[in-house]
């Protein structure tokens, strides 16, 4: 080592260069256990949020399974599933259908009536019935399955009633849930 005027540094000069080096390694060091602490933090102040969040959720759950249970109509235990499936989801509209083991389909037992949609579409969605085989299309595969099935991205390829359902109602994207009464 030199200094700029071409004289060797002497040994206390190096001994000052190496207490400078350990402290900015230390103070690297300080800074990069600050950021890996404020990084826990925030991780841990988002599973907070996280926790909270799905505290509140099972609260309005709860809620909402002791005012069915309270219920014995049907349609005010319907009224109150509807409200909570568009609150909590915001979904749009909701299509109830039972099974029909007599004629082996399924019927629109009941619908919510979305604001901007027209008379023809209520219509359509109180009189749709679905067959209970493979033209059935997503309704029958979920079905099936007795598992929810969503679209996010409507395929090209479809079958009868899954391309009638989603021309008549518009869709871009939708849900199918079973619910399975025992």
């Amino acid at each position: 080592f030199k200094d700029n005027n071409e004289v060797p540094f002497t040994k206390q000069d190096l001994q000052l260069a190496g207490r400078t080096g350990e402290a900015i390694a230390t103070s690297v060091t300080n800074s990069i256990l600050i950021d890996n602490l404020n990084t826990e933090r925030n991780i841990a102040e988002i599973t907070k949020i996280q926790m909270e969040d799905a505290k509140n959720e099972v609260v309005k759950l709860n809620e909402f399974t002791k005012r069915i249970n309270s219920e014995s109509l049907l349609s005010k235990i319907i009224d109150e599933m509807f409200d909570y499936i568009q609150k909590t989801f915001k979904i749009e509209a909701i299509i109830l259908q039972l099974l029909d083991y007599n004629k082996n389909e399924f019927y629109t037992y009941n619908t919510t009536t979305p604001e901007n949609v027209s008379k023809s579409q209520i219509d359509y969605a109180k009189n749709l019935r679905i067959p209970l085989n493979e033209s059935g299309g997503f309704v029958y595969q979920t079905y099936l399955r007795k598992k929810s099935f969503y679209v996010s991205n409507i395929p090209k390829s479809l079958n009868k009633i899954d391309k009638e359902i989603i021309t008549n109602f518009k869709l871009s994207s939708f849900v199918v849930v079973p619910l399975i009464v025992q």
